[in-house]
């Protein structure tokens, strides 16, 4: 495509906001208060890494939420999907670090990458998967955030330093955060960044809106969310683009939570199964003994409760755990203690911890599972590179 120059002009926008800070900030509620600011009555999605924190203010925020306990990037791109298919107008990721050093991060992905290769070079074989991992959640993050408001907190290092207090002279040890934790240079990809202090201080370390620029916010409220707002609409309306499907991750989405029954897609939406690929999948469905109740637990995570409302994409994520099943050894009733035995002495053989193990046994199903070790597990067809 040949290049063009045009002329430049400011165009309404959606918020990419980055709230720095260590345990004890408020990075929670800070950007729980801007979300409600920015959906102006639409909806607010939570992707929660902390434990269930963000549910602790659900007497005085309204949204739903998707609270995870493996943190591999994945599956934050498929949260993003989700929350694009069911038209959330802001994305709250309460926090970004743990993608990058929690469970199944970034971190430790690069770490089992390294182990298995030849080399235990982590800079040859180790990061040069990693890397192309971040890259596709950081790009994720940005499409979304070109129709719908994005805010991320990030968990900052921590370090102690002495001051003298003025007034009565004694020395003092304060907490302060440092460095984000996440990829260097993460702050590059939003608009706007601040740090909090303990005292919920907001200091505005890097702004494209003039009038936050060097800020200093005292427990910041309404008033910066709707700041925000006047400069994000002040300009001409985006032109409509048709959305593109969103990239497939491997894995499987996990489940949206909110206190109504799953939100279908709208049928309007283009990409559901035909005919024939819904009897192929009932087909593999009737081969591998899948129930319909495993069926149905499946299906709600995409948020549907037909296979007919799933998108081609989850519509092959539902056939892969399927055929997932032709994996169990010969003779193993699939969940069963001896299947599950199996399975932990092949996970051991891909590299898995014991800690992974113990994570994914209590957390995820057994066709889950054993879908991620085979994924792992080297091609028998594909001869052994020397």
């Amino acid at each position: 495509m040949p290049l063009a120059i045009k002329r430049a002009s400011k165009l309404q926008s959606k918020a990419r906001i980055a709230l720095i800070g260590p345990s004890g900030s408020g990075k929670t509620f800070s950007s729980l208060v801007l979300a409600r600011e920015f959906a102006q009555g639409g909806k607010v999605l939570v992707v929660d890494t902390e434990h269930r924190s963000a549910s602790l203010y659900a007497d005085k925020f309204d949204f739903d939420v998707i609270e995870l306990q493996s943190f591999a990037p994945k599956l934050l791109i498929e949260a993003m999907d989700l929350a694009e298919a069911h038209d959330y107008q802001v994305v709250v990721i309460d926090s970004l670090s743990a993608f990058w050093a929690g469970r199944d991060g970034v971190l430790e992905y690069k770490d089992q990458v390294t182990s298995r290769s030849r080399t235990g070079d982590s800079y040859g074989a180790g990061w040069r998967e990693a890397s192309p991992v971040h890259n596709a959640m950081v790009e994720r993050m940005l499409t979304l955030s070109e129709h719908r408001h994005l805010i991320v907190t990030l968990r900052s290092k921590m370090a102690y330093v002495q001051e003298v207090d003025e007034k009565t002279g004694k020395t003092r040890i304060r907490k302060v955060g440092m460095q984000p934790i996440q990829r260097d240079n993460i702050e590059y990809e939003f608009s706007i960044v601040g740090d909090l202090d303990l005292d919920n201080v907001l200091v505005i370390t890097k702004s494209r809106c003039e009038v936050l620029n060097k800020a200093v916010i005292p427990t910041p409220g309404p008033e910066l969310a709707r700041d925000i707002l006047a400069w994000l609409t002040d300009g001409a309306p985006m032109p409509e683009v048709p959305q593109a499907t969103p990239p497939r991750a491997n894995g499987h989405p996990p489940a949206l939570q909110s206190r109504d029954k799953p939100t279908r897609v709208p049928e309007s939406q283009a990409g559901h199964p035909t005919r024939p690929q819904l009897s192929q999948l009932f087909k593999l469905k009737t081969e591998h003994g899948i129930s319909d109740e495993a069926l149905k637990l499946k299906l709600l995570q995409y948020g549907v409760e037909s296979t007919k409302d799933l998108s081609l994409e989850q519509y092959q994520a539902v056939c892969d755990w399927i055929e997932a099943q032709a994996n169990v050894p010969d003779g193993l009733v699939p969940g069963s203690d001896e299947a599950w035995a199996a399975l932990e002495e092949r996970s051991r053989a891909v590299g898995w911890t014991g800690l992974q193990w113990q994570g994914a046994r209590e957390y995820l199903g057994y066709a889950d599972v054993l879908a991620e070790i085979v994924a792992l597990e080297p091609d028998p067809t594909q001869p052994e590179l020397i």
